[in-house]
């Protein structure tokens, strides 16, 4: 708790990791990797939106209505990790400068 306190931005593959983010400050933006085959945008991001955070994800496959937890890799395009990095970092100034 206290390290999602002290961060704006966060980023990692979706796990339970991301239940702290509620303790993150105002401003604060997760970005969730979903591996292929697995794909729950709605878990962490209404957790996110609950507590006032953005949330971006990238998704790993070409199926994102297939749900198998036994998906071990992931492998993130790094023009669309670059891509949602810049959108978040925009997010936050923007967000920033209107407090």
């Amino acid at each position: 708790m206290k390290f999602m306190s002290e961060v704006d931005i966060v980023m990692g593959p979706h796990g339970q990791q991301f239940l702290t983010s509620m303790f993150m400050p105002q401003c604060g933006s997760l970005f969730e990797f979903f591996p292929r085959e697995y794909y729950v945008p709605n878990w962490y991001g209404s957790l996110a939106a609950l507590f006032g955070k953005n949330h971006f994800f990238t998704y790993g496959g070409a199926y994102p209505h297939m749900r198998s937890r036994e998906t071990k890799s992931y492998n993130a395009s790094a023009d669309a990790v670059l891509r949602v990095t810049e959108a978040m970092v925009e997010r936050w100034h923007s967000c920033c400068s209107a407090l």
